[in-house]
C-alpha cells in the first residue's frame, strides 16, 4: 500500500493441502486479492517474488476484470500511481 500498487488489498487465512516429498502435506496460508491496474500487475508479481517468506513457489494469478464502475476507477486512479 505504502508503494501506490494497489487501491485495496484483501487478506483470507486459509487452509491449502499439496503433494510434496511423495507424500500430502496440509497447511495454513494467505490468499491476497490485490485490487489494481494493469500497468502495476508486473511491479506487483516482482515485489511478491522478492518478498514472500516460507514459500518456495508462490502462486501468482491475474483475473482480469471486464469492466468496474467508473466511481471505483476513478478513485483508484488517484491511488495507484
Amino acid at each position: 500500500m505504502k508503494r501506490n500498487f494497489a487501491s485495496c488489498v484483501d487478506i483470507w487465512r486459509i487452509g491449502s493441502i499439496y503433494p510434496s516429498n511423495g507424500g500430502i502435506v496440509e497447511e495454513k496460508e494467505v490468499a491476497v486479492l490485490i485490487r489494481t491496474m494493469e500497468s502495476k500487475v508486473q511491479e506487483i508479481e516482482d515485489f511478491i517474488i522478492k518478498y514472500h517468506e516460507g514459500v518456495t513457489h508462490p502462486f501468482i494469478g491475474v483475473y482480469d476484470t471486464r469492466r468496474i464502475n467508473r466511481d471505483y476507477k476513478e478513485w483508484m486512479s488517484g491511488i495507484v500511481k
